[in-house]
């Protein structure tokens, strides 16, 4: 081959070899891989080069228990600001000696909404228990009188006579108002109980004693009620009355 024919075929080759490379410049282009990087995943595109298009990079999911764990400690935050803004306390924290210095009626809110009823109460005890007297005694003579109820902050007015042979008296005890308000505003008493003047001391045989007191402010409570005589307590029939409080 002359010369000049040798010269021709290797100008030839390099006008080819140029064409291909821009032919694969363009292809490299339009896959969306800027210069002449091959458009496939896993070209190192240089480092701190990411080869995939930041739109397209995955990202890691929330897994199911990260999310329940995170929905958890969002309500439990919201729980506690609202019980810490409420100003209420648990019921059974407080102490029963702690003072009161909040008012009744802030304390234990009414449950039914009716109060303020006016009662007259009869009742007779006796060596056994107590029983109805008046216009609660049927054809069969006195009833039992186990039960009494009322409406809250009323006025009552209670008879007592004793038809037993040694002297016998009447008192309520005190309960706990946790059942029916178990959180209450502070300064207020985890304990209720009737006045004073709901006892009455034991009086003689025959004797009647008629006493006059409202009841206590929380409701929806039952208070016992029993003989205050000392020498009773041994007596079921005595210790077993229940005054419940609507």
């Amino acid at each position: 081959m002359s010369g000049s024919l040798r010269r021709k075929v290797r100008s030839s080759h390099a006008k080819n070899g140029v064409n291909r490379g821009r032919k694969r410049g363009y292809r490299a282009r339009n896959l969306g891989v800027p210069g002449l990087y091959p458009a496939f995943v896993g070209y190192k595109a240089g480092e701190g080069v990411s080869s995939l298009p930041a739109m397209h990079r995955p990202v890691a999911p929330l897994s199911l228990a990260a999310g329940l764990a995170l929905l958890a400690a969002t309500l439990t935050h919201c729980s506690s600001s609202s019980n810490s803004n409420s100003g209420e306390i648990d019921c059974s924290s407080v102490s029963p000696d702690a003072a009161t210095t909040t008012s009744d009626d802030t304390c234990y809110p009414d449950n039914d909404g009716i109060n303020d009823e006016t009662y007259t109460i009869a009742i007779a005890v006796d060596d056994t228990g107590f029983t109805a007297t008046g216009g609660d005694v049927g054809d069969s003579g006195p009833a039992a009188k186990n039960i009494i109820a009322t409406q809250n902050d009323s006025q009552v007015t209670l008879t007592l006579t004793n038809n037993g042979t040694i002297p016998h008296g009447f008192r309520v005890g005190c309960v706990s108002v946790c059942s029916s308000y178990p959180t209450l505003p502070a300064g207020c008493s985890p304990e209720a109980c009737f006045p004073a003047g709901a006892t009455i001391a034991p009086i003689a045989p025959g004797a009647s004693v008629t006493v006059t007191f409202d009841t206590p402010t929380p409701d929806g409570l039952i208070y016992p009620f029993s003989s205050s005589a000392p020498g009773d307590s041994a007596v079921p029939g005595l210790n077993q009355g229940q005054w419940s409080l609507m």
